[in-house]
């Protein structure tokens, strides 16, 4: 989480994402550590930095999420969550924005593509909140992820 700077995440905004990480993504293979010192360069990058603000976001936006330095294909070392925040987001937000972070998307772009408001897709679903990550999502991050958990390259 940015803890300073323009887009210092603020304490309630901290506590919703931290929420919502240890509730939704936790449970899967993909592995959560908190890093209170985020780097933005060198080869020591923060993989996922969550940030607070309006700056950069559509006017409609809640948040977004994209890759920084991308490094080729979809490969990156680094991702970047910004949030409006001010203590109106939800899990809902969270949720989605995290999911692009590590790769999920939408309905039709997901894989398998889903209707988009399949309740297989959870958060990342085109309107409202399931209240979960959804079993298409969790089987995502499984899949791709579970090397992490076992250690296996």
């Amino acid at each position: 989480m940015d803890s300073s700077g323009e887009f210092k995440l603020e304490a309630v905004d901290n506590s919703y994402v931290t929420a919502m990480l240890k509730s939704e993504y936790s449970p899967t293979d993909l592995v959560i550590k908190y890093d209170a010192t985020p780097k933005f360069s060198g080869s020591a990058e923060t993989d996922v930095v969550w940030q607070e603000g309006a700056k950069g976001l559509d006017d409609d936006a809640e948040g977004m999420a994209w890759r920084d330095d991308p490094v080729s294909g979809y490969k990156c070392d680094q991702q970047v969550i910004r949030i409006r925040g001010n203590g109106n987001d939800d899990p809902s937000i969270t949720c989605d924005e995290m999911g692009h972070a590590v790769g999920l998307l939408h309905g039709g772009s997901a894989y398998p593509a889903l209707p988009s408001e399949d309740s297989r897709l959870g958060c990342m679903i085109a309107h409202g909140y399931s209240g979960d990550l959804g079993s298409n999502n969790v089987s995502n991050i499984n899949g791709t992820y579970w090397a992490n958990t076992w250690g296996n390259p």
